[in-house]
């Protein structure tokens, strides 16, 4: 979903995305996400 979003110069509702479901995902995951949203970041 980050890299439609992203592809669609909506990086923002992909942060918005993921910082909404950030809590459903397990703890392991967190880095992962982490990265994703530098990544988001530096796009805008």
């Amino acid at each position: 979903m980050e890299t439609i979003l992203k592809q669609a110069n909506q990086a923002e509702e992909a942060i918005e995305a993921i910082r909404s479901f950030r809590d459903c995902c397990p703890n392991e995951a967190q880095e992962s996400l982490d990265n994703i949203l530098l990544g988001l970041y530096k796009d805008l």
